[in-house]
């Protein structure tokens, strides 16, 4: 059995990588889909 308590609060840390992330993302977003789009692939970033 496996302890998920560790999930159920964010840290500091975390909050502020995600502010990063969401920040940055479609900078990122709009480098990447022309070079998937050739390839025919998706991205994708995932937050929970």
């Amino acid at each position: 059995m496996t302890d998920t308590s560790f999930f159920d609060e964010s840290r500091e840390q975390s909050s502020i990588k995600a502010e990063i992330v969401a920040k940055y993302f479609w900078t990122w977003a709009k480098i990447m889909i022309p070079r998937t789009q050739k390839k025919q692939q998706k991205i994708a970033y995932y937050i929970d």
